[in-house]
């Protein structure tokens, strides 16, 4: 997975895009979210996050309570 600067056209960063589902087996397909903030990978039974910004792993989002 690459993030491009939409202004420049200029990778910012980049990782491997695993699938969560490698790690927490049972879900079929990817659902992938971009924000402001992160870029989420989310398998069904299994999530990854990153800071948009730099790559680095980002918190988990807030349980609903």
């Amino acid at each position: 997975m690459s993030v491009v600067d939409t202004a420049t056209g200029e990778e910012v960063w980049a990782d491997d895009l695993r699938d969560p589902g490698d790690t927490y087996p049972g879900g079929n397909g990817l659902s992938i979210a971009v924000t402001e903030r992160t870029v989420t990978v989310a398998g069904r039974c299994g999530l990854e996050r990153w800071s948009l910004t730099d790559g680095g792993a980002a918190r988990p989002p807030d349980r609903p309570r």
